[in-house]
C-alpha cells in the first residue's frame, strides 16, 4: 500500500506532500505547502460575515461548521445553521460559504501534486499518480479526493483516496 503511493497530509496549518517508494523519502521529494485547516476557517469566517454581517461566530463555532460540513463537489442540498445575532438566535444558509472556503485549497493541493509529480521518477509516475493517499483533518472535507481526480485528469488514470480515520490513521 506503501509503494507508489503519494501522501497528502491536510493538517492544520501546513499540507504535506510526501512521494513513498519503498526508501526513506528525501528532504526534496517533499512538498510543504503553508496552507491547511487554519486557512479554511478564516476564509470560511469571512464568507460568512460577508454573506451575513449580522452573524456573530467564533473561531471554534467556525472549526466546528467547516468540520461538520466541509464540502467542494456541487450541492445536493441547501446547509442552514443557527448562529446568535446580538444574543438571538437566528437560521442562516451558508453553503456557497463554506463550499467556497473550502475550495481555496485546491488549487494549492492540485499544484503540490504536479511539482511532486514532474520530480518523481519518469517510470513510476503512472503508479504514483493511482494512489495519492489524503490524510490529516483536511481530508475529511466531501468531495475532495473526486475533484482533485477530477483536476488531475490530464495526467492520465488518477485514483485518490482517504484514509479511513484522520485522527488515528498517522499514528497506526
Amino acid at each position: 500500500r506503501l509503494t507508489d503511493t503519494l501522501i497528502v497530509d491536510i493538517g492544520a496549518g501546513t499540507t504535506d506532500l510526501c512521494p513513498l517508494q519503498g526508501t526513506y523519502p528525501t528532504e526534496d521529494s517533499q512538498v510543504t505547502v503553508p496552507i491547511g485547516g487554519d486557512v479554511i476557517d478564516g476564509h470560511l469566517h469571512s464568507e460568512i460575515i460577508k454573506a451575513h454581517p449580522q452573524a456573530r461566530l467564533s473561531a471554534y463555532m467556525v472549526r466546528d461548521l467547516k468540520e461538520k460540513y466541509g464540502f467542494v463537489h456541487e450541492p445536493t442540498e441547501a446547509i442552514s445553521v443557527v448562529l446568535p445575532t446580538e444574543g438571538r438566535p437566528q437560521s442562516f444558509e451558508i453553503t456557497e460559504c463554506i463550499r467556497a472556503a473550502c475550495l481555496t485549497l485546491v488549487p494549492h493541493i492540485v499544484d503540490s501534486i504536479r511539482e511532486v509529480i514532474a520530480k518523481y521518477d519518469p517510470e513510476f509516475q503512472a503508479s504514483l499518480l493511482k494512489n495519492i493517499v489524503l490524510a490529516g483533518g483536511g481530508s475529511q472535507i466531501k468531495g475532495l479526493d473526486r475533484v482533485l481526480e477530477s483536476a488531475l485528469r490530464e495526467y492520465g488514470d488518477v485514483s485518490v483516496s482517504r484514509v479511513y480515520d484522520s485522527v488515528f490513521a498517522g499514528a497506526v
